[in-house]
């Protein structure tokens, strides 16, 4: 009987040479079989982890390959590899610990280099042409107004984009709320009239007594009565000798206009955005990269679509005061909402949500075509079914069965026999079903990259934490030196 014996980093094992037969491609083999054939005896020594040797060792001797719970799968796999062991040999309970470690990892480590492209993308890294006064500026504008530091002067520009982009968004709600709306004051009626070219334009300026329009009409006024919108005009003519009289009620459009405090506030956003603007199209690193970006076209049309509605309503002056389709233009500031996107991109759960989305789009892909095939099938059925008075077309079906399924229910559209509801209750419980299976695998890759995230943030910090304190000297250590030079000193005295 021939035995083996090695020395694996101070820990000692001996075995059966026969336990190695039919394992020709494994090192340990290799290694006995170079011994014999130059002579030398059956002891070696290797510097290798003595724990992941074992578990190789007992694979030799039970023909069963297990993990260590204490070792690290990614430390484990190089070890097979130098051991010439194939990692499939791993036995099922421990395969299954062994890929999802790596599948994990491998997952985390695409999220660090998408991160990292992004910032790439985004400018953090890239330089501005040469290194001058100017492009350093540039570039401190830049991490500000891009939120890329994390400094109390970028803080508090987040803060102000926030409620700008609020103020915005509660601008544009509240002036359509009509307790926020006043009546056209005199001079303002009047513009409208002329510049709309109203049959009684000239007529409504007698009735309203011509009043003095030379200073500003957007003004929070209400002279205007409103039996004074309306009146009845007589008109006498002779027709073949006899008076004949006419009588016809005139009846002026009785319209309202926003209160003035949301044309100033509005004034307000418009400015702070436009410089917004400027600055980062001055300091960004790359102006390609800027339009490419879907946020930042939707800044400049939000802002673009503010001086287009001022530019209209100022040469005709009708659209000012009715909807019209000039309107829609101004409220293309709605997009504003937008830079939120951009102010929460930065966010740990921002990113990793992204990213997730990304990752699992054949999931996606099927969720949608699951949805279809049930959204179409029961269409059909429910549509066969059900009286035309209730389901009147197949995409209408469509609408309530994607209502159905989703367990929306609005309850507009409800089936009336029984063989129909019958159909909708079991289109209910399938979209319960989806849902409840289909969704824990975004979550479940969600939670394992926030989970990472969060690690990687709190290594970043301690990593950062030492480099900060790395050069600086204790002041125990400041005390113990000077005391040992007064103590020399003294010594030197004597």
């Amino acid at each position: 009987m021939t035995h083996v014996k090695l020395n694996v980093s101070g820990t000692h094992f001996e075995f059966d040479y026969k336990i190695l037969e039919n394992r020709e491609s494994d090192t340990l083999t290799k290694m006995c079989k170079e011994a014999e054939t130059s002579g030398k005896p059956l002891e070696f020594f290797v510097d290798r982890p003595s724990d992941c040797f074992a578990a190789v060792l007992s694979y030799y001797q039970t023909d069963e390959l297990h993990m260590p719970a204490s070792v690290c799968p990614k430390a484990f796999r190089k070890e097979l590899r130098y051991w010439g062991v194939a990692e499939t040999d791993l036995d099922k309970c421990c395969l299954h610990r062994y890929y999802s470690f790596f599948d994990d990892f491998e997952t985390h480590e695409k999220f660090s280099l998408e991160t990292l492209s992004q910032e790439f993308r985004d400018g953090t890294f890239i330089p501005i042409y040469k290194e001058n006064k100017l492009n350093r500026l540039r570039r401190k504008i830049w991490k500000v107004v891009d939120f890329k530091e994390e400094t109390v002067r970028a803080k508090i520009y987040l803060i102000l984009v926030f409620l700008m982009v609020v103020m915005c968004i509660v601008i544009l709600a509240f002036s359509t709320v009509p307790s926020f709306q006043r009546n056209l004051s005199r001079c303002e009626l009047l513009e409208y009239l002329e510049h709309s070219k109203h049959d009684h334009a000239e007529k409504a300026k007698v009735q309203l007594g011509d009043p003095d329009c030379s200073g500003l009409v957007y003004k929070d006024v209400d002279d205007l009565d409103d039996n004074e919108l309306f009146w009845e005009e007589v008109e006498e003519s002779y027709i073949d000798g006899n008076l004949t009289t006419t009588k016809t009620n005139v009846t002026l459009p009785q319209m309202k206009v926003r209160l003035f405090v949301f044309e100033v506030l509005e004034s307000i956003t418009a400015a702070f955005f436009t410089t917004d603007l400027l600055l980062r199209l001055f300091t960004c690193p790359s102006l390609l990269r800027f339009f490419r970006s879907v946020i930042n076209c939707f800044d400049i049309l939000a802002v673009t679509g503010f001086y287009i509605h001022t530019a209209v309503i100022s040469i005709e002056k009708e659209h000012r005061y009715n909807i019209s389709w000039i309107r829609f233009i101004n409220y293309l500031q709605i997009f504003r909402v937008m830079r939120l996107f951009r102010i929460v991109r930065n966010v740990r759960a921002s990113r990793v949500l992204a990213f997730s989305l990304r990752q699992n789009g054949r999931d996606l892909t099927l969720l949608v075509l699951l949805v279809m095939i049930g959204v179409s099938t029961s269409a059909c059925l429910i549509y066969f079914i059900e009286e035309r008075d209730v389901i009147e077309s197949i995409p209408v079906a469509w609408y309530w069965a994607l209502i159905t399924l989703t367990t929306v229910g609005y309850g507009d559209i409800t089936p009336k026999s029984s063989v129909g509801r019958l159909v909708a209750a079991c289109l209910a419980i399938c979209g319960v079903l989806l849902l409840a299976i289909t969704l824990p695998m975004f979550v479940n890759n969600f939670l394992t990259l926030y989970k990472y995230s969060c690690l990687d943030e709190t290594i970043q910090e301690s990593t950062n934490r030492r480099k900060k304190f790395k050069g600086t000297v204790r002041i125990t250590d400041v005390i113990h030196e000077k005391t040992t030079n007064i103590d020399n000193t003294q010594n030197n005295n004597d």
